[in-house]
């Protein structure tokens, strides 16, 4: 009853308006000026009568969180965008259902959405989401989201402590004084190496597949490396898009103030030794590599800009010293034979161009020149990674 009132003597006060109006008025239409009048004071009425609403369906606006100011989705969206995501980070983070929004935009929830699932890795217990729209005629007054929980919040808590457990052990094994670079390396080398590629991994498209089963696809790969990442203190976002025309998911990285991507699963390669046994190999053509070199192969499609990745100095090839820009035989073949005969028994190179890349190819491996670097050798194993211009060796 009390609303009926305020907009009856809004009204009352609105038509005293429009006498004085028109006793003023000396010249035009006041028929015309009154309906005129008339139409912007309803448009007003039906605007106090939607807020009132609104405010009825949300209740006072609650204030959240802002947790995640340095995280690099987050970054990209506008106000409206921002605090709509803390608004959904907060209801899957505390089992929130129907939970009221700020914004009255599908576009700007399904933004918000996507931009969360890019920056945390973490969110295993959530797939997707439901959203319940409020009309007053054709026009949306109230937004409410509702995560889609996939457990419970207790059993995500039991899963929790199952995934810390686990990452507590691989992490222990990374060097305390580890830089940004040799936090990359561990976490894509160990990724791979704990991890195998299957399609029919359960949960495979979040962290559980890892961490608990050790085995998983692409999303599994890129939503545990941005996770343990993230655990180090090495900024890492979750990218979408396609490689070689199939959907895939990959990481962008941000190390020593540069940007990189890093792709695990195209770094999960497997060979056939000399029994004919499967044998597992890191590639490691795909760690901290340049928009340029990934463009070759991968597309971006993302709701959010992605940074040109120019950077090269924490390359895998570059830091290792086994990137080569010009044809230096000798130099090559001492890389070789340190590799293969003072070391781990092989060794990976990259090349700055194709031609480079196919002439050591031809010289050391088709003219079987490499022999002169490896005494008592008498087969070897090679792989081939042509679109970043690779090559991998095994006894």
């Amino acid at each position: 009853m009390q609303g009926k009132y305020y907009l009856k003597k809004y009204i009352r006060s609105i038509t005293c308006i429009l006498i004085s109006a028109i006793l003023l008025s000396s010249c035009g239409n006041p028929v015309e000026y009154v309906n005129e009048v008339r139409m912007e004071a309803e448009e007003e009425i039906a605007a106090a009568q939607r807020e009132k609403m609104r405010q009825d369906l949300l209740g006072d606006a609650v204030e959240v969180p802002r947790v995640s100011i340095n995280k690099y989705a987050y970054s990209c969206l506008n106000e409206e965008e921002q605090q709509t995501y803390d608004e959904v980070l907060n209801a899957i983070l505390t089992f929130g259902e129907e939970v009221p929004l700020t914004t009255m935009d599908l576009d700007v929830l399904q933004k918000a959405y996507r931009a969360v699932m890019t920056d945390y890795g973490g969110l295993f217990w959530v797939s997707g989401y439901s959203y319940f729209t409020y009309y007053s005629g054709n026009e949306i007054v109230a937004l409410k989201f509702s995560p889609s929980f996939t457990m419970t919040e207790e059993r995500k808590n039991e899963v929790q402590a199952r995934i810390d457990q686990v990452v507590s052990e691989w992490l222990s094994e990374l060097p305390a004084d580890a830089d940004d670079y040799e936090k990359a390396k561990f976490v894509y080398r160990t990724l791979i190496e704990k991890t195998e590629y299957d399609e029919s991994a359960p949960e495979n498209q979040n962290i559980q597949s890892v961490f608990l089963y050790g085995r998983t696809v692409c999303q599994g790969y890129a939503a545990s490396a941005a996770y343990l990442l993230s655990s180090l203190g090495i900024p890492a976002s979750i990218i979408i898009g396609k490689a070689n025309y199939e959907s895939h998911a990959w990481n962008l990285v941000l190390l020593d103030g540069a940007y990189y991507y890093m792709d695990v699963t195209w770094g999960n390669s497997h060979y056939l030794d000399q029994d004919d046994s499967e044998a597992k190999h890191v590639n490691y053509g795909y760690l901290n590599v340049t928009s340029e070199e990934l463009s070759e192969t991968h597309i971006v499609e993302m709701p959010i800009p992605i940074p040109e990745c120019i950077a090269v100095e924490d390359n895998y090839y570059r830091r290792e010293g086994l990137y080569f820009t010009d044809w230096y035989p000798e130099l090559i073949g001492e890389v070789i034979h340190e590799g293969m005969m003072e070391g781990p028994g092989e060794v990976t190179m990259k090349f700055a161009n194709h031609e480079l890349y196919q002439k050591v190819i031809d010289h050391f491996l088709i003219g079987k020149e490499i022999y002169g670097y490896v005494s008592g050798v008498s087969s070897l194993l090679y792989i081939e990674t042509e679109d970043v211009n690779v090559i991998s060796i095994y006894k």
